[in-house]
Parts: C-alpha cells; sequence; structure tokens
C-alpha cells in the first residue's frame, strides 16, 4: 500500500492539508477498477467509461482543493465519475437513435458464440434497473466488492448497496423470465 500523507497542514484533517498531484494520482490508481465499474454502468459502454473516469479526474483534478484528506477518497472520485458519467449519458440520450444499447454485456468480450438474442435479453434487463442498483449490482457481481467497498465507493449506507444489489437480482430474474419463459415438462421420455 501506499503511505499518502497530506502535502501540507498538521495531519490527516488538519486545516490546510491538501493532497499533491502524486498523492492523487496514488489514490486515483487505488480505485480506478470502482470508479470505471461506477462508469460503465452509467454509461453502458467499457471504451467510453474509460473517457469518463480520465475526464473525471481532469475534474477532479482541478477541483483538489476542495477535497478534504481525511474523508474517503473513493467516495468523493466515485461520485465525481458519477457526475460525469450522468452527463455524458444525458448527453448521449439527446442524440441516441432508438435502436442503440446503453449496455454492453461483459459476454460480447469473452464468449463471442454467446447468443445474440440472450445478450440483447441481458442488455435489456439491465438497461431497465436504475441507475444507482445497476451500479452496485455490477460492482458486486463483475468485481467480487464488499458491500462496504461498494457503500463507501458511492457513499451509501452499507445496508442500502446491499437493498440495491438484492432488489437488481430479484428484478433481473423477475424482467429475463418474463423476456424467456422456462419450457414445461411435457411428460415425455427421451
Amino acid at each position: 500500500m501506499h503511505n499518502i500523507a497530506p502535502a501540507q497542514g498538521e495531519g490527516a484533517g488538519g486545516v490546510g492539508t491538501r493532497l499533491t498531484p502524486e498523492q492523487f494520482a496514488a489514490r486515483l490508481q487505488e480505485c480506478h477498477r470502482t470508479v470505471w465499474t461506477i462508469a460503465v454502468s452509467i454509461v453502458g459502454d467499457p471504451s467510453l467509461a474509460d473517457d469518463m473516469v480520465q475526464e473525471a479526474a481532469a475534474v477532479a483534478l482541478s477541483k483538489l482543493d476542495e477535497f478534504d484528506p481525511s474523508t474517503s477518497f473513493h467516495a468523493w472520485f466515485g461520485q465525481v465519475v458519477r457526475f460525469v458519467a450522468l452527463n455524458e449519458g444525458r448527453k448521449r440520450r439527446r442524440t441516441r437513435s432508438e435502436g442503440d444499447s446503453r449496455i454492453e454485456g461483459a459476454a460480447d468480450r469473452s464468449d463471442p458464440a454467446a447468443p445474440a438474442a440472450f445478450d440483447s435479453r441481458v442488455r435489456a434487463a439491465l438497461e431497465s434497473l436504475a441507475e444507482a442498483p445497476r451500479t452496485c449490482l455490477l460492482m458486486r457481481t463483475l468485481h467480487g466488492m464488499s458491500f462496504t467497498q461498494i457503500a463507501a465507493a458511492l457513499d451509501i449506507p452499507e445496508g442500502t448497496a446491499m437493498s440495491h444489489v438484492h432488489r437488481a437480482r430479484a428484478t433481473l430474474r423477475e424482467r429475463l423470465a418474463s423476456m424467456n419463459p422456462a419450457p414445461r415438462d411435457q411428460g415425455g421420455g427421451a
């Protein structure tokens, strides 16, 4: 781990404390995976999520004097990423055509032979979730983050993170089941 001390002042929460750009970069590296997940859950495109994290880093670096080093960098920067990505999402929704998809499933990259119909159903179900539950679900399932980590990254109570994940999973199950009902047993043999 990095030993990150405030750039000035007496202590972690002392008056006049501020992260240096080098300390900012070190903390950004530590939380990159988390904030990238936040961005991709909002904009739906892994490549665009990279751009959103980079843009958020530029915004955050310009507002570094507003960050209190005694607080959670993950939560602070996660909110910056979230706002940048939400703004981009709003901008894209205004210009997006009807047939475009916001969610690029992980299956697209890991298994090119995956059926397109399945991918589109999963994308549609994920897209139907509200941003916060979708973000919590992706952080938990794709990155294996604990509820404590999710809560810290999104600056929400741990119970809220748990609730979002639980409800998002239930909603996904329900929506996927309604899109593709399970075949009934016809009682026949092989």
